[in-house]
């Protein structure tokens, strides 16, 4: 599958409008609609978007194209959502500087409902969403522990070495917990 790296990391459930120019990208989203083909977004560990070849974290998030447009400044528009969580396994850069890559897909994460264990975590949520009106980064669906976990690692300030942690950690609820110590740790507790 292609790869695209992005600056910072893209979770489960979360959506992201993106500009694509480079014509690897643009490649990328042409093969993609075209075969109605996810990709997989990965975390930069070294480099840049643009430009030469990233070093990527190899925990990335698979995402399907929701939908497209041809922007006023004449880029191509793209909003993107994550789905499930992919490792690479092994990759290639073609000659158009397009990552190519082996990956293992996650298993599908429990739908259980947070329950009064989360009740502070989940009014946090409620909190940022409503007073940073982020409401379009998430579907409109029940909250589960999972999807607390990756909306509430979007939106923190958390070091990015946790964000890209979380990515590689299967349990949700243990996702929860290295969340909260990332809030204890952000206000000095």
């Amino acid at each position: 599958m292609p790869l695209f790296p992005l600056s910072q990391p893209l979770y489960p459930g979360v959506s992201v409008r993106l500009r694509i120019f480079e014509q690897r990208y643009l490649r990328l989203v042409r093969e993609s609609v075209s075969r109605g083909a996810p990709f997989a977004v990965v975390p930069i560990i070294s480099g840049r978007e643009v430009g030469e070849t990233p070093e990527f974290y190899p925990w990335g998030t698979l995402v399907n194209i929701m939908d497209w447009e041809q922007q006023p400044d004449g880029l191509l528009g793209i909003t993107i959502r994550g789905e499930r969580r992919a490792r690479v396994r092994s990759s290639e850069v073609e000659r158009d500087g397009l990552i190519m890559a082996q990956a293992r897909l996650s298993e599908a994460e429990c739908c259980d409902c947070p329950g009064r264990a989360y009740d502070d975590l989940e009014q946090l949520l409620q909190e940022l969403v409503g007073g940073l009106a982020l409401g379009d980064l998430f579907p409109d669906e029940p909250l589960t522990v999972a999807s607390l976990g990756w909306r509430l690692a979007t939106i923190l300030p958390l070091q990015t070495s946790v964000k890209m942690r979380l990515l590689a950690e299967d349990d949700p609820r243990e996702r929860l917990a290295m969340i909260r110590k990332g809030i204890a740790d952000m206000v000095g507790e």
